[in-house]
């Protein structure tokens, strides 16, 4: 029979030659699958390979993470030995700073400061002792005192208060100029506790000069300062404290408000001495106590006629670098009341703002020129006239 015919291939196969061909195609079979054992082999390698790289990446980085939280941890038992008898030293230049209000008799521990001079100037954050009636110091030996406040500076933040003491041990002012991005740096404590036991911060400097912006109440726009950047981290408690490098020299005032914007990064800010120092010096110079209000002076106002007369303070002086002056309160004026507080007293005059502070606006009811007037007056920090 002619296979053609029959639609069929023309090629003869034999049985072996059938055999042949089930065992290529066998051997391809085997070939695929090895090929794909390699290549899963291969993949699998790589991916534990990856896996493994991402997994100690992971590890490291949470212990670096770990790790940088406490700097200490990292650093010689020698170098522990020497910055603590470090601390110890600088703890005698550290007070903790208390406000006291008359009204609610009650203490508040609100911060920390950093004694400047042996005769009892203390350089502290303006924050600290806002709103205060009277201030409360302990040294570091427990001994206590009250404070005046000499001068402020509410830009930035800084304060300077005295306490009447003699023979204290001051911090020593460092160079700015030799400050470096990289230094080690040690941030002391806050007193705080019953027993001062020379607690302390160490780190080193991330950026020496760090770019602060903050608003100028007076004048509501943003004013640019130098900050100090490091990894010595503080408390709330020791905002005020002395930023020093290691040969215990003040390079720095922490402020603890300024870290909110720092959060999370596990490094501090501190009020850096380059721009602070003058301040310093403009405040202590200045001598006489400073006191929020409203830049005048005056007596208890007497009526001649005590069923028709008018009730309030007097003005005798107008200091006139004030807001008061400023708005036109002049002396012989009568101011009847503040924010709706009527003055009988002199004393009325703090008690009435008792709870403002720096750049706060309050309004008085005046009796000018035969007339009632209601006047708006930003407080601020003026020497007693």
């Amino acid at each position: 029979m002619d296979n053609n015919k029959l639609g069929f291939d023309s090629q003869i196969y034999t049985s072996s030659d059938i055999r042949f061909q089930k065992a290529k195609n066998r051997k391809k079979h085997i070939y695929k699958k090895i090929t794909n054992i390699i290549i899963y082999v291969l993949i699998a390698s790589l991916s534990g390979a990856i896996t493994s790289k991402m997994v100690f990446d992971y590890k490291f980085e949470n212990f670096m993470n770990e790790n940088s939280l406490n700097e200490e941890a990292l650093i010689s038992s020698d170098k522990k030995q020497a910055l603590q008898e470090l601390a110890d030293m600088l703890e005698k230049s550290v007070v903790s700073i208390s406000k006291v209000s008359n009204d609610e008799n009650a203490e508040i521990n609100s911060g920390a400061g950093t004694i400047i001079s042996s005769d009892g100037y203390i350089v502290t954050n303006q924050h600290i002792i806002n709103k205060a009636d009277d201030i409360k110091v302990k040294l570091y030996n427990n001994k206590i005192y009250y404070a005046d406040v000499i001068g402020v500076d509410a830009v930035l933040d800084l304060a300077v208060i005295k306490i009447s003491a003699e023979g204290l041990t001051p911090i020593a002012f460092g160079d700015f100029s030799k400050v470096n991005n990289g230094d080690e740096v040690i941030a002391i404590g806050n007193p705080i506790a019953t027993s001062f036991k020379g607690n302390y911060s160490f780190g080193d400097i991330k950026n020496a000069n760090q770019r602060v912006s903050v608003m100028d109440r007076q004048t509501n726009k943003p004013i640019g300062y130098t900050a100090i950047k490091s990894s010595a981290i503080i408390s709330v408690e020791d905002s005020g404290t002395p930023l020093c490098n290691l040969k215990g020299e003040l390079i720095g005032i922490n402020n603890n408000l300024l870290n909110y914007s720092e959060k999370g990064t596990n490094e501090s800010l501190a009020i850096s001495i380059k721009e602070s120092k003058a301040i310093i010096d403009v405040l202590m110079k200045k001598g006489d106590p400073l006191k929020l209000g409203l830049g005048v002076s005056g007596e208890k106002a007497i009526a001649k006629d005590k069923d028709d007369g008018i009730m309030g303070i007097y003005v005798k002086d107008v200091i006139q670098d004030s807001d008061a002056y400023k708005v036109g309160i002049r002396p012989t004026d009568i101011i009847m009341s503040i924010n709706n507080f009527e003055l009988k007293e002199i004393e009325d005059l703090n008690r009435s703002i008792k709870n403002c502070k720096e750049g706060d606006i309050v309004v008085c009811k005046v009796f000018k020129n035969g007339q009632y007037e209601l006047i708006n007056v930003k407080l601020g920090y003026y020497r007693m006239i």
